[in-house]
C-alpha cells in the first residue's frame, strides 16, 4: 500500500509577543490561586483542595495503585480532614485505629472497601472525641468487625453523647466483642502483632464530647511485623507521654503518628528521642482552626531526623514495608 503525506502550506509567521504576555499572566494567576487555596482554604468562601477535588470528580483519599506484595505490611493514614483514622494491613488482615469525623463517613467507607478491608479483626477507639470516633458506628454497621477496644472509663467518666452511644448500639446489634484492654494485651494481625503499650492516665473528663481529659485517656497502640514497627499514641498529652515513658514498654518505631494532630501539648522531645522514628505522619485538616501542626512539635520531629508527611498537604499517606524491611511511602496529592 502506498504511503501518502499530507502537505501543509507554510503560514506567514505572526508576532507572538502578545500571546507570550497572556501566557505569563495566566501562569501568574494560576500560581496565585494555588497559593490562596493552600494558605486560606476552608476560611471564608475559599474552598479547600479536597473540596476542589470533589467538585472536579476526583476523590480526596485514593489508595495507591500498586497492590501490596506478598507479605507486605501497610499503614494507611487516611485523609479525614481534622481527625484521625489509621488502617493497619498485613497479609490480608486489617485493623482500624479511630474513624475520623462524622462528615468523612462516605469517603472512609469507600476507602476501606477499595483496599479490600471488608472485615476488620480489630477497631481501636483511642479516646471518645468526635474527630476520632465520628464515623465509627457507620464502619461497624457496614463492615464486619470482630473486636472493639475502648478506653478504661473507670479512670474517667463514660461518655453520654449520641456519637458514643451509636457506636455502643452498633457493636451490640452487630455482635462485636467490646473490651477495655489491659496494658500489654496483644492481638495477632496476619503475621504482625498489635500491642497495647499504654492504657492512659486517670483524668477527670466531662461526660460530653468536649471533655479535654479524654486526651490523656488515649489507648497507645504499637504494631510490629518483622523489622517494621508503628506507634500510635492517639491524642495523649504530656501526662500520657510521661506514663508511656515510665512504663518501660518498647517504643522505638519505624513510623510514628504525630500525637494530637501535631500539637505542642504532645510530641515531647523526650518521647521522640525514645521512639526515634524514621517517618512521622501528621493527620490534620488543611487550614484547621487549631493551627496544627504546631512549631514545637515540628521541631521535635526534626530533632530526631524523621521524614515528615502531612495529610493536610499530601492527602492520604500509605507507608508500605516489605518483608526485607524496605519502606516505600505513597501519597495521593
Amino acid at each position: 500500500m502506498a504511503n501518502y503525506k499530507k502537505k501543509h502550506k507554510r503560514k506567514k509567521r505572526k508576532n507572538k509577543i502578545p500571546n507570550k504576555i497572556w501566557e505569563l499572566w495566566l501562569t501568574f494567576a494560576a500560581l496565585a490561586a494555588c497559593f490562596v487555596v493552600s494558605t486560606f482554604g476552608g476560611q471564608w468562601i475559599i474552598p479547600t483542595w479536597d473540596e476542589l477535588y470533589k467538585w472536579a470528580g476526583i476523590a480526596g483519599s485514593q489508595p495507591p495503585v500498586v497492590a501490596p506484595a506478598e507479605g507486605e505490611t501497610r499503614v494507611h493514614f487516611i485523609d479525614v480532614g481534622q481527625g484521625d483514622s489509621v488502617l493497619l494491613e498485613q497479609n490480608g488482615h486489617f485493623a482500624l485505629i479511630d474513624a475520623g469525623t462524622n462528615a468523612c463517613e462516605t469517603e472512609l467507607l469507600q476507602y476501606l472497601k477499595s483496599v479490600g478491608a471488608h472485615r476488620l479483626d480489630l477497631v481501636v477507639m483511642t479516646h471518645p472525641h468526635s474527630d476520632h470516633i465520628g464515623s465509627m458506628d457507620a464502619v461497624m454497621e457496614n463492615i464486619d468487625v470482630e473486636q472493639l477496644w475502648i478506653p478504661d472509663f473507670s479512670k474517667s467518666k463514660e461518655p453520654t453523647n449520641r456519637t458514643y452511644q451509636r457506636i455502643m448500639d452498633a457493636a451490640d446489634s452487630m455482635g462485636t466483642w467490646v473490651s477495655a484492654p489491659e496494658m500489654g494485651e496483644t492481638l495477632q494481625l496476619g503475621t504482625g502483632l498489635i500491642t497495647l503499650v499504654s492504657d492512659g492516665v486517670a483524668r477527670d473528663a466531662l461526660p460530653s464530647d468536649a471533655g479535654s481529659g479524654y486526651n490523656d485517656l488515649s489507648l497507645c497502640v504499637r504494631f510490629d511485623a518483622g523489622s517494621f514497627s508503628f506507634l500510635d499514641t492517639g491524642d495523649g498529652e504530656k501526662a500520657a507521654e510521661k506514663k508511656l515513658l515510665a512504663d518501660g514498654q518498647p517504643l522505638r518505631a519505624t513510623v510514628f503518628k504525630a500525637g494530637h494532630h501535631g500539637s505542642y501539648t504532645s510530641n515531647s522531645k523526650e518521647l521522640m528521642m525514645a521512639v526515634r522514628p524514621e517517618i512521622v505522619v501528621i493527620s490534620c485538616g488543611l487550614g484547621n482552626e487549631y493551627g496544627h501542626p504546631h512549631k514545637e512539635a515540628m521541631e521535635s520531629f526534626e530533632a530526631c531526623g524523621a521524614d515528615i508527611y502531612r495529610t493536610d498537604m499530601q492527602g492520604t499517606v500509605v507507608v508500605a514495608a516489605s518483608e526485607s524491611g524496605e519502606v516505600t511511602v505513597y501519597t495521593n496529592k
